[in-house]
């Protein structure tokens, strides 16, 4: 998630856009608890996947609870 981050801040983020989801599938339920809301507001309008959505989202409200 810290790659998505540099790559977002440096404006060259169209390939990890592109490629966001199989990226995404390649990671245990557990590693998609680790991303910030900043990641995950970023990420899911690209990702159509409804268990990585629902993942993403899981980690964004836990994230907003603390």
């Amino acid at each position: 998630m810290a790659a998505g981050r540099q790559a977002r801040d440096l404006g060259v983020d169209d390939g990890l856009a592109q490629h966001a989801e199989p990226l995404l599938k390649t990671l245990a339920l557990d590693g998609l608890q680790r991303p910030r809301p900043t990641d995950t507001d970023w990420l899911q309008p690209l990702v159509r996947d409804a268990t990585l959505l629902d993942e993403l989202t899981l980690a964004t409200r836990r994230w907003r609870q603390q």
